[in-house]
């Protein structure tokens, strides 16, 4: 499924820019150049994020936001507000206490925003799962309760280690490339972050999960990982 961002923003070369990197990336993207079309765009095409100017003509970026999460039809949108204020940060303060979900300073490279993009829609695909709970033979992850179960033992992973696993569960027997896996569960790249962090936690997740588990989690030489399940 291709993931619907929406863009609303007064200014046309913002607009632009932000269309060109989204879709590149494989985004649909929705642009919107000024607060009432933004919101009637958003309640008509229900976009899975939106991404909205913390100063538009008609009415502020702020109200724009408290509308949206007014509204029963598009609260469960998540959105980033996009500010140029970066040494005021009352307005971040107010845009995130009227319901924003994330705020991103201009300007701003197309790594972060394709990373802060990402690492929202991650959690907001997780909120939307809270009720999940996967089952793998002894193994199980309360995805609500970041509860995960071995032969029925709590198992303590940290944050990190718990949304690998659950990737892996959730997509058994295809096999992850690193890259894929660094993008969704650290959001987006960074200098710090490399493969050799990415096995650091495979091997304590495989230690955690026990010999029988852990062994599941196989490496695929020059490609990443996969969850394998039993037949």
């Amino acid at each position: 499924m291709i993931e619907k961002v929406l863009v609303i923003d007064d200014d046309k070369l913002v607009r632009e820019s932000i269309h060109s990197v989204l879709k590149d990336a494989g985004y649909s993207v929705f642009l919107s150049s000024c607060a009432g079309d933004g919101i009637k765009k958003a309640q008509r095409t229900s976009p899975d994020m939106i991404l909205l100017d913390m100063v538009l003509p008609e009415m502020s970026g702020i109200d724009v936001c408290r509308m949206l999460k007014q509204n029963a039809g598009t609260r469960h949108i998540p959105v980033i507000m996009m500010t140029g204020k970066k040494k005021d940060e009352t307005d971040v303060v107010t845009g995130l206490e009227t319901g924003a979900d994330d705020y991103i300073f201009k300007p701003f490279g197309c790594k972060e925003l394709l990373g802060r993009v990402k690492a929202l829609l991650r959690r907001a695909y997780y909120k939307g799962e809270m009720e999940e709970v996967l089952e793998e033979k002894g193994l199980s992850i309360n995805v609500g309760k970041r509860e995960v179960k071995v032969n029925g033992k709590n198992i303590v992973l940290t944050p990190k280690e718990f949304e690998l696993l659950y990737i892996l569960v959730k997509k058994k027997d295809y096999a992850l490339k690193s890259a894929y896996l660094l993008e969704t569960v650290w959001g987006y790249e960074n200098e710090r972050i490399t493969t050799e962090t990415l096995a650091s936690h495979m091997y304590r997740l495989r230690r955690k999960l026990g010999s029988k588990a852990g062994k599941k989690i196989l490496s695929i030489p020059r490609v990443g990982y996969k969850f394998e399940s039993e037949a």
